[in-house]
């Protein structure tokens, strides 16, 4: 005779009205077989291990299961925690899906026993999934109760889908008995907030529990999409391509060589696929700074690819038959030999590939005499000083070379200098008649250095005898009080086929492209669009040197005594002109 225990499966959640998040991509996000037969440590297939607690290490917990082995709780003190992981957040579709089976033995006053949960033990911060005999502990947020037979001493299998519509303002909970719908429930005017607390855990009932129960999980997974009720199936037949395309790498390039050969490392793990698998599987490209060579006489899961130099390149493996689609994406990054980066030499200089790397030159002066090559376009969002990550550092006193080879700097925001946190541009001095800069290109300068700050640049505060060639800036917005420049606030050295295109916003006695020109300035454009206070130029606000072949195209607003192309002239000015029509223009 077979023993049958009533069983309501809860799912308890706290919430917060919120829009819903947007999914990255549906994937199983994690996967704990639970086949383990020996140790503490229960595994993931992407790497979330997680620790045994309160078990005991004669691994008399590892036990047989509905496939391979599987994990028994015997005391309500027993959990895994995963120390990597913290399960799936904000609004975003989940599905938890799990093999278990209560032995006959089981105390039916016991009461709640959490499955998996995740998330603040706070009012409108947590998830779980537990499967309680009598009651469920709300933590003041909404639960939802599927009602259904639970055999003693028999495995089953249990799917929880969760999906939120935004416009409708609607959570959808549905649970899953054997792959099939059992129950399914609407709320209005709820959506998922789910916080991050740190870690998931498995079987977790707080502190202080001590009830003696026996029940056995198998096979626990997380999905961040909603499952169909085709896939729910799938899932409990056990027939779904579970596909690994490799964990993210960093490889090594020589900075002599044009590319790099890799072998990738795809796993295939299903137990009853219909067909050959091998026949299914694609890799593809998704992103990248270059195009990756697959070698033409190697197929499957682990091919040998080209990869054409530095930078981070994104793929995707796929399985796919007539049932179910399956994907994952890895991450490779090559970056160039640590160990061969050049000696900052002009005839070997300093190889810049990684946003990493130039941010060490702004807090290292003992580098700023020394000589570097830009490899590759950089993002500085990293190096932003919001929330916990770190700002960015203006680069001193430059008596260097720093060569572009026309790539890109995206995001220079607010940098700071190494004795105070005013907001400077990225190099803050290029002196010396040695010194240059040239072929770079920044997008998305931001510096605001207040209302009170004087002499600032968005590319470079004051040139001194050097030069600067073929740079440009490329959106953005500068703000200072006086004494402004687009690229420099002053110069007497030269500045060769320069443009700057960003908003400024400057009350007094600055310049679109340079404040004061001491120097020479050959084939620059300013198409800035300037809010300026008074004795203000598009171009330039004073000059004593040298302007040739140049010209203003922004717009410039401010008070009458403002001038389209330059304020005041003590210099030369060459074949110069500005389309925009000023009173005091020049």
């Amino acid at each position: 005779m077979r023993a049958f225990l009533s069983w309501s499966l809860i799912v308890s959640m706290t919430w917060l009205m919120c829009g819903l998040t947007a999914m990255v991509r549906a994937d199983l996000v994690a996967h704990w077989p639970l086949d383990e037969s020996s140790g503490l440590m229960a595994h993931d297939i992407r790497g979330q291990d997680g620790t045994l607690i309160n078990f005991t290490d004669d691994d008399t917990q590892w036990v047989a299961g509905q496939f391979g082995g599987a994990l028994q709780f015997d005391e309500s003190d027993q959990f895994v925690q995963i120390t990597n992981y913290s399960g799936i957040l904000g609004s975003q579709d989940r599905t938890v899906s799990f093999w278990v089976k209560v032995q006959a033995s089981f105390p039916i006053f016991l009461g709640e026993f959490d499955v998996i949960q995740w998330g603040n033990d706070q009012p409108g911060e947590l998830f779980k999934v537990s499967h309680p005999t009598l009651f469920v502990l709300d933590f003041n947020g909404r639960s939802y109760s599927s009602h259904f037979g639970m055999l003693a001493d028999q495995w089953q299998h249990v799917t929880i889908v969760v999906s939120g519509d935004s416009q409708a303002r609607t959570t959808t909970l549905a649970s899953y008995r054997s792959g099939e719908l059992i129950d399914q429930a609407v709320w209005s005017d709820y959506l998922l907030d789910t916080t991050s607390g740190g870690n998931v855990r498995i079987g977790y009932n707080g502190p202080g529990s001590s009830s003696g129960i026996s029940v056995l999980f198998d096979d626990i997974r997380i999905y961040d999409h909603a499952l169909t009720n085709d896939q729910v199936r799938l899932v409990f037949e056990n027939r779904v391509p579970l596909l690994q395309a490799g964990n993210d790498e960093t490889i090594t390039i020589s900075p002599t060589a044009t590319s790099v050969s890799y072998r990738l490392k795809g796993r295939y793990v299903d137990r009853d696929f219909s067909d050959d698998p091998s026949a299914l599987i694609r890799w593809e490209q998704i992103s990248g700074p270059g195009t990756i060579q697959f070698d033409p006489s190697e197929q499957g899961l682990t091919p040998l690819i080209q990869l054409p130099g530095p930078g981070d390149y994104r793929l995707k493996l796929t399985i796919d038959d007539e049932d179910y689609f399956a994907e994952d994406e890895v991450i490779l990054t090559v970056i160039p030999d640590p160990d061969d980066l050049g000696a900052g030499t002009s005839e070997d200089p300093f190889l810049i590939y990684t946003a990493e790397q130039f941010y060490e030159i702004g807090i290292d002066p003992d580098k700023w005499d020394k000589h570097f090559a830009l490899m590759a376009d950089l993002d500085l969002q990293g190096f932003d000083g919001i929330l916990d990550r770190p700002a960015l550092y203006s680069i001193g006193v430059f008596t260097g070379t720093f060569e572009g080879n026309n790539h890109i700097i995206k995001n220079v925001i607010n940098p700071i200098s190494s004795f105070n946190d005013t907001h400077y541009p990225l190099f803050r001095q290029i002196q010396g008649a040695e010194a240059w800069v040239r072929n770079l290109t920044l997008e998305n300068v931001k510096i605001d250095a207040g209302d009170t700050v004087r002499n600032r640049g968005g590319f470079v505060q004051s040139l001194v005898d050097g030069m600067i060639e073929n740079c440009h800036i490329r959106g953005g917005v500068l703000k200072g009080f006086e004494e402004v420049g687009g690229l420099a606030s002053a110069s007497n050295g030269t500045i060769i086929n320069c443009s700057v295109d960003l908003d400024i916003d400057a009350p007094l006695d600055s310049g679109g492209f340079i404040d004061r020109n001491d120097g020479v300035i050959v084939g620059c454009v300013s198409s800035v669009n300037f809010v300026a206070g008074s004795s203000c130029g598009g171009f330039a606000r004073s000059n004593a040197g040298v302007i040739m072949n140049c010209y203003f195209e922004g717009e410039i607003r401010g008070f009458s005594d403002n001038a389209s192309f330059i304020w005041q002239n003590f210099g030369e000015i060459i074949n110069c002109y500005s389309s925009v029509l000023n009173d005091n223009s020049i």
